[in-house]
């Protein structure tokens, strides 16, 4: 189970370099797959920013679709992860909240952000992750 980090999203979104394999994730079986309240939040503030509105509705209705990304938030009992991660790892405000989802639901944080191997658990790819399932 995978833990979607914004920048994943908005590569396919504005079909950016990695936007085929990330398309490639997204339609494998099996792949259950998770996006931070704040993720989606910030791709709704990214698109509006660029004027790109209709695209944030038609992403939200084509994602979140039965079977499709499921949103989840960080439980205040779990806002110490927050912090630890930010302490520990040098983590800005926004890796820092992803890891303590991730670490509150025992999510795979799948990123571009290199950021996220700093932690212990660090991060994968779409690639890795498909060069798994095909090898």
């Amino acid at each position: 189970m995978y833990l979607l980090d914004t920048n994943i999203l908005l590569e396919l979104l504005l079909r950016r370099e990695h936007a085929t394999v990330v398309m490639r994730f997204l339609q494998t079986p099996g792949n259950t797959c998770f996006i931070s309240d704040f993720s989606f939040h910030s791709i709704g503030l990214h698109l509006f920013n660029k004027g790109k509105k209709d695209l944030y509705i038609r992403f939200a209705k084509d994602m979140f679709k039965p079977g499709g990304l499921k949103i989840i938030s960080l439980l205040p009992e779990y806002l110490h992860y927050l912090v630890y991660a930010s302490d520990s790892y040098g983590l800005d405000f926004d890796d820092a909240y992803q890891y303590a989802i991730a670490k509150s639901q025992n999510l795979t944080i799948l990123s571009y952000d290199n950021d996220f191997n700093k932690t212990p658990e660090r991060k994968v790819t779409p690639e890795e992750i498909l060069n798994q399932k095909f090898t």
